[in-house]
C-alpha cells in the first residue's frame, strides 16, 4: 500500500484524515503508484539527501588526514562539532513543543469526547449511536496514547538521553579546544622569540662589521698603536658578541621545528578526538531518532484501520432503520388501547359525592391512556397557586377547591388539582398531589430524575420524597406512611459513615475543594464569603454526588468550590465539632471575647483549654478538623490580598461548624458572635492545637479510649477529661 509520511504524525486528526484520504485514492484507483509524488518507506530509507549519490564514504584515517593537512582543519572540526550542539538543541525544543501541544490536544479531547458519550448515549435507537459511541472510545484511548508517548519523549526516550548528551559533548568539546589553544600558544611564543633572535642576530653582525671596517681604517691612517689596539678589542668583543646570537638563533630555529612537529601531533590528537566525540553523538541522535519515530508510527498506525472499519460500517446503515426499531419495540412493549370518551355529566349531590371518590381513584387509572398535551389542557387557566415554603399541599385543600366550569368538566376526571407554584409554571400529577411538600431544608436526590436537588427542590413532610420542582409535572411515586430513602453518599451523610464508605481519613470532598482553592483562590478576594452560581455549585454537588475522584476543577470558579465545601459542611446531620461538645466551645468563646486583646497573651490559657475539648472529638471529625483549620490559616495569612481575616472567616464557618441541634431556638441567634469567636480562636492558634505529624501511638490509643468512654456512658464527661489529662499535658499540641 502506497502511504504518505503523514501515516507517522502523531495525534492530529487531520494528518491522519490525509493519511485516510490518500489512502482511499489508491484503493479507489485515483492514484498512480509510479508517481514520484508519494515516497515509500523503503524509499526513504535509501535516500541520504545530504550528499550526492556517487560520494564515497572516508574511513576514520582518511577524514583524520584530510583535515589535518588542511591550514583550518582543526578549527573547522571545532566548528562542526559547535553546529552539532546548536542543531541537537533545535531539534530538542521541536520535538519538547510538539509532544507538549499534542498532550493539550489529546487531553482536550479526551475530556470532550468524555463528555459528549453520556449524552449520545441518554436515548436508544438513534442513527450511528453505536458508530460514534465507538469513534468516541478510540478517542479516549488514542488521547491516553498520546500522552503516554509524549511523557516517554520528554523523558528517558528522547529529550534526556539527547539533552546528556549535548552536556557531555560540549564538556569534550571545550577540554579539546583548550588543549589546541595551548599548543598554538607555545608554538606561537617559540615563534616570536625566534623572530627576536634573528632581528639581534643581524644586529650584531652588522656591528661586527662595522668594528671590523674600524680597525683596516686605523691601520691604514697608522693613527698609533694605542688607538689600533684599542679597536682591535673593540672587534673581538662583536665578534664574540656575534658568535653568541648566532647561537641563540640556531636554538630558536631548533625549538620552533621542534614546536611545530609537537603541533602537528596535538593537531592529529585533536582532530581524532573530535571525530570520536561526533561519532558518539551521533550515535546518540540516532537511537532518539528512532525511537521517536518508532512511538510516533506506533501511535498512528491502528488509526486508518479504526477509521476505515468506522466508514465501512457506516456505509451499511439503512437510513430510518433505528426509528423503525424503535416503532416495533413500542409495539411489542404497550398493547394499543382505544381512547376513551367524554361524555357531558349534569351536575347534581349524587354528582358531588361521587366526584370525591372518584378524583382519588378512577383519575390516575384514566391518566395512563390521555395523551400527554391533554394532561395540562386546564392548567394555563387554573389561578390556585402553591403553597409556601411554611404550608404544604393537603387532601382537605384539595376536596374544598371549586370544581370546574362546565367547558372544562371533560378534563377534571384527569387530575385531582392542578396547583400553580409562585416560583415554577408546572402542575402537580396526580402522584404528586398524594404529597405534602415543603422547601427542602437538606440536600437530597431527585425521585424522578435520580440527581442532585437542594435548591430549586421540595420534598413531602410525610414520606420525606425529594423532587425537583419541574420533575413534579410527571412523579408518579404516591405518598406513603413510611419515609423513603434519600441514597445520599456524600452530602447530609454522617461523617464517619461517609469516611467508612470511602476508606479515607479525610472526606475526599474536603481534600479537593482545599486543595483547588490552596492552588488557585486563595488570592481571591472574599474567598468563602462571596457566593458562587447555584446552578454551577448544584452541578459540581451533582458530580461529588457521582464519585467525583477524576472531576476536573481547573475550568471551575474558585467560588464555586468555596461554596461546595460550606455546603457541604452546613449539611452535615452532626456539625463538624459535635453537638455534644457545643457548649464546651462557647464557654471558651465567651470567657475569651474579642475586646481588643493581643491574641499573643491568650496562647498559654486558650490553647490548654482548646486541648482538652478536641481531644473529646471523635477520630474522624478531628482529623477532618485539622485539615480544615490549616486550610483556613493558611487563607488568613493572605488577609491583605483576599480581605478575608480570622474574625471574618468565623463570620462565615461559625454556623456552618457549631451549632445546636435545635437551629431554630433562641440561644442559637444569641450565640452567633460566640459561635464566629471560637472559630477565630481556632484559626489563629490553629499551628499550636493541629499538629500535622502523625504523633505517638500511645496518645492516639488514649483519645480513643476516652472518647469511647464518653460515648459509651461508661465514665462522666468530667473523669473523661481527667483521664485524657493524665494521658497527656494539655499544653502540648492535639496529635492526629
Amino acid at each position: 500500500m502506497v502511504m504518505t509520511r503523514t501515516v507517522t504524525c502523531s495525534l492530529p486528526r487531520r494528518c491522519v484524515y490525509v493519511c485516510v484520504c490518500v489512502c482511499a485514492q489508491y484503493l479507489l484507483g485515483d492514484i498512480d503508484v509510479g508517481s514520484s509524488k508519494y515516497t515509500s518507506d523503503e524509499n526513504l530509507a535509501d535516500r541520504d539527501y545530504s550528499k550526492p549519490a556517487d560520494t564515497l564514504t572516508l574511513s576514520a584515517a582518511q577524514i583524520d588526514n584530510v583535515l589535518q593537512h588542511h591550514e583550518a582543519g582543526v578549527e573547522m572540526a571545532f566548528y562542526r562539532a559547535k553546529v552539532w550542539s546548536r542543531y541537537a538543541r533545535n531539534i530538542i525544543s521541536y520535538v519538547e513543543k510538539r509532544a507538549q501541544i499534542e498532550s493539550e490536544h489529546a487531553k482536550k479531547v479526551a475530556h470532550l469526547a468524555q463528555t459528549m458519550r453520556p449524552l449520545l448515549k441518554e436515548e436508544g435507537f438513534l442513527p450511528f449511536q453505536s458508530i460514534y459511541c465507538t469513534g468516541l472510545d478510540q478517542d479516549i484511548e488514542l488521547a491516553g496514547m498520546c500522552q503516554a508517548t509524549g511523557n516517554l519523549l520528554l523523558t528517558h526516550k528522547f529529550a534526556e538521553p539527547l539533552a546528556n548528551r549535548i552536556v557531555e559533548h560540549e564538556r569534550a568539546r571545550k577540554a579539546l579546544r583548550d588543549d589546541w589553544l595551548k599548543e598554538v600558544k607555545k608554538v606561537q611564543e617559540a615563534a616570536g622569540d625566534l623572530r627576536k633572535a634573528r632581528s639581534g642576530y643581524i644586529q650584531r653582525q652588522q656591528e661586527y662589521e662595522r668594528a671590523k671596517e674600524a680597525v683596516g681604517k686605523a691601520e691604514t691612517d697608522d693613527h698609533g698603536s694605542s688607538k689600533v689596539e684599542k679597536k682591535r678589542r673593540l672587534e673581538e668583543d662583536c665578534l664574540y658578541k656575534a658568535a653568541e646570537a648566532e647561537t641563540t638563533y640556531k636554538a630558536c630555529v631548533a625549538e620552533a621545528n621542534q614546536r611545530h612537529r609537537e603541533l602537528q601531533a596535538v593537531k592529529l590528537e585533536i582532530l581524532s578526538g573530535v571525530r570520536e566525540l561526533m561519532y558518539q553523538c551521533d550515535q546518540t541522535m540516532k537511537a532518539v531518532t528512532v525511537m521517536h519515530y518508532q512511538l510516533l508510527h506506533t501511535l498512528a498506525t491502528p488509526v486508518p484501520v479504526q477509521l476505515q472499519t468506522l466508514w465501512e460500517s457506516s456505509r451499511l446503515y439503512e437510513p430510518g432503520a433505528q426509528y423503525a426499531e424503535f416503532v416495533r419495540q413500542l409495539t411489542q412493549d404497550d398493547t394499543v388501547k382505544e381512547m376513551e370518551r367524554f361524555v357531558f355529566e349534569p351536575y347534581n349531590e349524587l354528582t358531588r359525592a361521587y366526584d370525591r371518590t372518584r378524583i382519588s381513584q378512577d383519575s390516575r387509572d384514566m391518566m395512563e391512556h390521555v395523551p400527554l398535551y391533554l394532561r395540562n389542557i386546564s392548567a394555563d387557566k387554573d389561578k390556585q397557586f402553591w403553597p409556601s415554603d411554611s404550608e404544604s399541599v393537603s387532601d382537605s385543600e384539595c376536596d374544598s377547591s371549586p370544581l370546574p366550569s362546565p367547558r372544562h368538566q371533560q378534563v377534571a376526571p384527569l387530575q385531582t388539582v392542578e396547583h400553580r407554584s409562585s416560583y415554577g409554571q408546572g402542575a402537580l400529577s396526580p402522584a404528586a398531589s398524594t404529597h405534602k411538600f415543603k422547601k427542602m431544608k437538606t440536600p437530597s436526590k431527585c425521585r424522578e430524575c435520580d440527581c442532585y436537588v437542594y435548591f430549586q427542590g421540595v420534598d413531602c413532610q410525610v414520606c420525606s420524597l425529594a423532587c425537583h420542582r419541574k420533575c413534579l409535572e410527571v412523579l408518579a411515586v404516591q405518598c406513603g406512611n413510611r419515609g423513603l430513602n434519600r441514597r445520599m453518599t456524600t452530602f447530609g451523610v454522617d461523617v464517619q459513615a461517609h469516611l467508612r464508605q470511602t476508606n479515607t481519613d479525610v472526606p475526599p470532598l474536603v481534600t479537593r475543594c482545599i486543595a483547588d482553592v490552596e492552588r488557585r483562590g486563595v488570592a481571591v478576594k472574599g474567598i468563602y464569603r462571596v457566593s458562587g452560581v447555584k446552578s454551577k455549585v448544584e452541578q459540581l454537588c451533582q458530580v461529588f454526588e457521582l464519585g467525583g475522584k477524576d472531576v476536573d476543577l481547573d475550568e471551575i470558579n474558585p467560588t464555586v468550590v468555596a461554596n461546595v465545601l460550606k455546603l457541604y459542611l452546613r449539611q452535615l446531620p452532626e456539625p463538624l465539632l459535635t453537638f455534644r461538645l457545643h457548649g464546651d466551645f462557647i464557654g471558651v468563646a465567651k470567657e475569651f471575647p474579642g475586646n481588643g486583646r493581643v491574641e499573643a497573651e491568650l496562647s498559654n490559657v486558650v490553647v490548654p483549654r482548646f486541648n482538652g475539648i478536641l481531644r473529646r472529638l471523635p477520630m474522624a471529625n478531628s482529623k477532618t478538623t485539622a485539615v480544615l483549620f490549616q486550610h483556613l490559616k493558611k487563607v488568613a495569612d493572605l488577609q491583605a490580598v483576599n480581605h478575608m481575616s480570622a474574625g471574618n472567616l468565623g463570620i462565615v464557618f461559625g454556623p456552618n461548624l457549631l451549632r445546636k441541634s435545635n437551629v431554630a431556638s433562641l440561644d442559637s441567634l444569641l450565640d452567633t458572635e460566640s459561635q464566629a469567636r471560637v472559630i477565630e480562636l481556632l484559626i489563629l492558634y490553629s499551628a499550636e492545637l493541629f499538629d500535622s505529624a502523625d504523633g505517638n501511638r500511645k496518645q492516639q490509643q488514649q483519645h480513643t479510649e476516652v472518647v469511647q468512654d464518653v460515648e459509651k456512658g461508661a465514665v462522666y464527661e468530667g473523669d473523661a477529661v481527667r483521664k485524657a489529662a493524665a494521658a497527656a499535658d494539655e499544653s502540648s499540641p492535639i496529635y492526629l
